[in-house]
Formats: C-alpha cells, structure tokens, sequence
C-alpha cells in the first residue's frame, strides 16, 4: 500500500502525496490538480481543476486549452497546492477562488453569503419576462434575502429602467452585495440591512412594488446536518435555515408582501424540492393572491412559486 511518506509535493495534513510535473506548464498542472483533487475524494475533479487553473491565470476555461504549454511558476504551483488542500477540507471550491458566475455575470462570494446557485437562475428568468410583459417603464423590484446581491444585480442588468432594491438580515451580505453591484456596473442598485421588510419599510414604498423576488432559507432546520459538507459545514445557517417545517420565512413573505406590492404586482419564491404545492396553497389561500404558478427547475423540481397580488 502506497502511504505517501516517500513522495515530494504532496498534501501532508491528510497524509496524501501527488507527485507534481518536474516541467511545469498549464497543461501539466491541470492533469496534477485533477488528480490530486480526486484523491481527496472531490468528485467533479476534472470541472473544478479547470475552473482553479483558468481562475490561476485568469482566462476562460475555454482560453485555457489554447495555453497548455505555458509554463507555471513555483509561486503558482504553491497556491493550486493550497487551494487542493482546502477543497480536500470540504471548503467549497468558489469561495476558495473568492467568485463564481451566475447569469454569465461575475460575483464575488465569501463565507458570508450562499453560493449563487444555477437553479435560482429560473427566478431571474421568471422575473424578467414579468417585467418585459408588463406596462411600467421603471417598474420597481425588492429581492429579499439578497445574499450576494446576484439576482438583483442580473434583474438591473438586464431590465436598466428598473430601480431594484435588495435587502438582507447580514450586514457583511450587504456589504458584499453592493460591491457586486459595483462590479458589475449597477451601483443604482440600492441594498439594505434588516430583517426581510423591515430594511425598506422607511422608503415610502408600501404598495409601490411591481415585483418582490425572493430566495429564502428553506431547508428545515433538522435536514441541514444532513447537506454535503460543503454546505452544511461552510455556508451561513442563517441562509439555509428556514424553521421546523423549512418554511418559516417563506410563510412570513407571503404574510408580510401583500402590503408592499402593488394592485397586479407579483411574487416570486425560489422553494425546496418538496414545497411547491404546499406553497402554492398558502399563497392560494391566503386571500391576497390569485394566478399562483409553479415551474419545475430542469431536474424536474418544484422550484419557483409565483402569485399576482388581487
């Protein structure tokens, strides 16, 4: 049995050693970190070793097959090694690089917000053919629990007219929220701290909102222990974490919406996998909404709750 004790460059908290390329280029270097990273038991190694290499040397994954033979330095060489570590600790691989793309826009992340995930793409989707469809020219939108700010930053990208505010319980999630505005060129974009409504409600704006989107914590809060470990053990609980039944906050949205949007004005949720009907019948029954919709993501899941307000 190989113990690793003899073998140079390896990662010895954990006792594995990966011998590292003596001529050292792209190429090279990506067929190590694939490696090393499927002895630490990462299962898309292959994927995440080219997102670690191409954010190395910053360019595209793409760009990065054209720059194989170019060679990489020891200082190089030393931070993939480290990052491979740490991806062997379950510390998820975006917040190991700082960014991730969502709605093909860069974000900055941190162990402050969730990771933008692609199912959520659905709800910027799903907003922005209500906003295109509709007969405002600068409709206004509230993202609840904003997180990275990466749908309200996406819905202000690419419907300009719109005043879009986010609000978050985290003051460092609205923090990193507003540079990820100003990265993106949407610093018109407005954040605020506080506890769902509470951050806005000293804007005027009660009954003024065309549009309220939101991805809550909706993981009930006995099934979070049960996450890969890279969530369960890296990503804010606050953001996961929606009560006993998962749906807590949710409930408390749609409590609260009805007297912030508009006559007409619509409210979209991101839920878990097994909430949409159930969330579908408290909006449904709540006496404020009507035209409840729900969309299955491309797993076929329940993921996006929608209702217009009467």
């Amino acid at each position: 049995m190989d113990t690793g004790k003899n073998k140079k460059g390896g990662l010895g908290r954990d006792g594995l050693r990966v011998i590292m390329p003596v001529q050292r280029n792209l190429g090279e270097a990506l067929s190590w970190v694939c490696e090393a990273l499927l002895r630490v038991g990462v299962g898309e190694a292959r994927r995440e070793s080219e997102l670690m290499v191409s954010h190395l040397v910053g360019v595209t994954v793409g760009g990065l097959f054209t720059m194989r033979a170019e060679p990489v330095s020891e200082e190089q060489f030393a931070q993939l090694r480290g990052w491979v570590e740490r991806r062997g600790h379950r510390e998820p691989l975006y917040y190991i690089l700082g960014e991730c793309e969502f709605w093909s826009l860069p974000f900055k992340v941190a162990p402050a917000v969730l990771i933008p995930r692609p199912e959520t793409e659905l709800l910027v989707e799903d907003a922005l053919a209500f906003l295109k469809a509709g007969e405002a020219e600068s409709p206004i939108v509230l993202d609840l629990c904003t997180g990275s700010g990466c749908v309200a930053v996406s819905i202000a990208k690419d419907f300009p007219t719109a005043r879009v505010y986010g609000s978050d319980i985290s003051e460092s999630a609205v923090v990193l929220a507003r540079e990820n505005a100003a990265f993106n060129d949407q610093e018109r974009v407005e954040f605020f701290t506080g506890d769902l409504f509470e951050a806005v409600a000293d804007l005027s704006l009660k009954g003024r909102f065309d549009l309220i989107v939101s991805n809550p914590p909706y993981i009930p809060e006995g099934d979070i222990g049960g996450l890969q470990k890279e969530v369960a053990g890296h990503e804010p609980r606050a953001a996961l974490d929606g009560g006993t039944d998962g749906l807590v906050i949710v409930s408390r949205i749609v409590r609260d919406a009805p007297l912030f949007l508009k006559p007409g004005g619509r409210l979209i949720l991101e839920v878990g996998f097994d909430q949409g009907r159930v969330v579908a019948g408290i909006l449904g029954g709540s006496g404020f909404f009507t035209a409840v919709k729900v969309r299955k993501d491309y797993s076929g899941i329940e993921r996006i709750v929608s209702a217009k307000k009467i």
